[in-house]
């Protein structure tokens, strides 16, 4: 999992509730684009292991690779997801943006955005999310737009999935 939305109709009943939350929680095995990636910019040794974050922006190597981040750079607030909410011309609702690579199912990557009502006992699914747009890709990435309605569910959580295959 690499994100994970929260929204809510209902006001919080405490000062301490957010209505949204980010996490990254990697687990990821080396392969061969993650290695090509690695060597592009010229990390060795610890500085290559996927979870060390060099530069540091919070962000470690695997995730600066699966939204084509450079790790020599602090770029965190540029090539992480965001998401926000959307009311225009009839649609009310949350809209997520990540980046992906344009040759990711080449690399094996395989990025899904999914939706549940409940965290303990919902079932996450691809079935309210819609993939609005997806850009021109740029230098081989591009920006993935999902849009998922907020008008008939009080609460909603989204989760951006990427599994290498």
């Amino acid at each position: 999992m690499i994100g994970l939305i929260f929204f809510s109709n209902k006001p919080p009943t405490t000062s301490d509730e957010t209505t949204a939350t980010f996490k990254v929680d990697n687990i990821g095995v080396e392969k061969d684009g993650y290695r090509t990636w690695v060597s592009r910019f010229g990390l060795t040794g610890t500085n290559s292991v996927w979870t060390v974050d060099v530069e540091p922006d919070g962000i470690d190597n695997f995730t600066e690779y699966l939204f084509g981040g450079d790790p020599t750079k602090s770029d965190a607030a540029s090539i992480l997801p965001r998401s926000g909410m959307l009311n225009d011309t009839g649609f009310q609702g949350l809209e997520y943006v990540y980046r992906r690579y344009s040759d990711y199912e080449a690399r094996g990557l395989e990025y899904t955005v999914e939706c549940t009502t409940n965290l303990l006992i919902g079932t996450w699914s691809t079935n309210e999310v819609v993939v609005s747009g997806a850009s021109f890709p740029i230098i081989g990435i591009q920006t993935v737009t999902n849009r998922i309605s907020t008008a008939v569910e009080d609460e909603q959580f989204l989760r951006l999935k990427v599994e290498e295959h």
